[in-house]
């Protein structure tokens, strides 16, 4: 047993070198990307932006510095990349990608705040046409109550659980929601108090 210590933690190193090698590697791509964004030729910038686009979560860090730098081809096509992010099917990506515009749109430069509210504002929309069409496909009943909002009710035939009830959340212009029959949990508590606006 004793024996076998010695090469497990061997193994181990190795693993460990590998990892911060190929950290590092990754890191140089992302950086020899945003390079290429303010490339003379259109074609090398369009490609390095896809490239951008598809690395994920190792890229958002630098393309958040790249969107707060001085070259405004650069800054554009970071919050670009960024926002192609937002679509993904990856939840962690979505959400660093996200906080990231968000970040951008409080500190970046006026143009590029803009463009990361802007994309922020389709992805918000997006959400709530998704989250809308999935609550009705569980049984809330939305209406139209004019200029001031939507209405939304959930009644004993709800067939949603906590989780689905989080994608009210995610509803822009809601005025009313009415609960009827359910029994929430004190997560459910917790999710309905953050609305804001609600009678």
């Amino acid at each position: 047993m004793y024996r076998l210590a010695p090469q497990i933690v061997l193994i181990l190193l190795t693993v460990l070198v590998l990892q911060v090698v190929d950290g590092a590697e990754q890191d140089e791509r992302v950086s020899r990307a945003i390079a290429q964004l303010g490339a003379n030729q259109y074609a090398d910038r369009e490609s390095a932006s896809r490239q951008l686009a598809l690395m994920g979560v190792i890229a958002v860090d630098q393309l958040v510095h790249a969107a707060r730098g001085n070259d405004s081809e650069v800054a554009a096509r970071a919050v670009d990349a960024l926002r192609a992010m937002l679509r993904q099917d990856d939840s962690e990506l979505s959400n660093k990608a996200e906080a990231a515009l968000e970040s951008i749109a409080e500190q970046g430069s006026l143009a590029v705040a803009q463009q990361a509210e802007v994309a922020l504002d389709f992805f918000d929309a997006a959400q709530a046409v998704s989250a809308r069409k999935k609550l009705e496909e569980l049984g809330a009943i939305f209406s139209d109550t004019g200029l001031s909002g939507l209405r939304l009710e959930i009644a004993e035939d709800w067939k949603g659980d906590s989780r689905s009830l989080k994608l009210v959340t995610r509803l822009q212009k809601v005025v009313h929601v009415s609960l009827f029959g359910l029994q929430l949990t004190e997560r459910d508590a917790v999710t309905l108090g953050r609305l804001r606006g609600i009678e």
